[in-house]
């Protein structure tokens, strides 16, 4: 007799494949197989690490819908490329300067604008880092893998642009 498998299924990051027994259906051997979750400390380690690793990638590539009215980068570079641009016009004392926006974009934005756009990065900043923490929080309270693999984390940025 030859041995017919039936479909293996495809687990996710927090199952196992389990081959049950061989049985005989019909004139023929198969293997049916279940898909188990990984133990407990296995599914929150690795919600611990999509956490981090989600926290990085956002934290890199942050950008807000700034109140100025256009989409501004809001990562570390971004905000020390601001910072050095209110030091350019706070010491040539010009009226405005030449700010490229998140879609590459030129704008002449003002001194009172670039300080609004710092401030914008920096609240999205620390909006990262809670919801960071809301998310640890979240794994922390739960009793079991079910628990565990239904927390959403999915960061979001800040939208600054009020609507009216």
């Amino acid at each position: 007799y030859r041995l017919h498998r039936d479909s293996r299924p495809t687990p996710n990051a927090f199952q196992n494949v389990v081959e049950k027994k061989v049985e005989m259906v019909g004139d023929r051997y198969v293997i049916t197989y279940d898909l188990e979750y990984k133990s407990f400390d296995e599914v929150k380690t690795l919600r611990l690490q999509e956490i981090k690793r989600k926290f990085d990638s956002i934290s890199e590539h942050a950008h807000v819908m700034s109140s100025c009215g256009f989409m501004i980068d809001a990562n570390e570079k971004a905000n020390r490329d601001i910072e050095g641009l209110i030091k350019v016009a706070k010491s040539d004392g010009s009226e405005t300067e030449l700010f490229r926006d998140y879609n590459n974009e030129y704008h002449s934005v003002t001194l009172e604008q670039l300080e609004v756009m710092q401030i914008e990065v920096i609240k999205n900043g620390q909006n990262i880092y809670q919801q960071k923490w809301l998310f640890e929080h979240q794994l922390e309270i739960c009793t079991t893998v079910e628990e565990l693999v239904a927390v959403n984390i999915e960061y979001e940025n800040m939208n600054f642009l009020s609507v009216e």
